[in-house]
């Protein structure tokens, strides 16, 4: 594969794509972390007799999509400057 030589720091969205990734891939491995090697925590209740498991899933499953809508909204309007009429 022929490397582009016109990729720029302006143009480059992959540096927040890892950023994104490594960000997901640390939450999601504590919570295996936790699953594999204490699993007694996993049978902590935290609000209204929730179990931890479940919390941590929510958590997962809204991070995923809050990282994912911010990744789509800093893409959509980088390189948009003010004076720009193009909609």
């Amino acid at each position: 594969m022929i490397p582009n030589k016109n990729i720029t720091p302006e143009n480059d969205h992959t540096t927040l794509g890892f950023v994104f990734f490594f960000f997901y891939v640390t939450l999601y491995s504590t919570f295996v972390f936790l699953n594999a090697f204490y699993p007694e925590k996993m049978s902590t209740l935290t609000f209204s007799g929730i179990n931890l498991p479940v919390i941590y899933g929510f958590v997962l499953i809204t991070s995923a999509v809050v990282l994912a809508l911010i990744y789509s909204w800093v893409l959509r309007n980088k390189g948009k400057h003010s004076g720009d009429s193009t909609s």
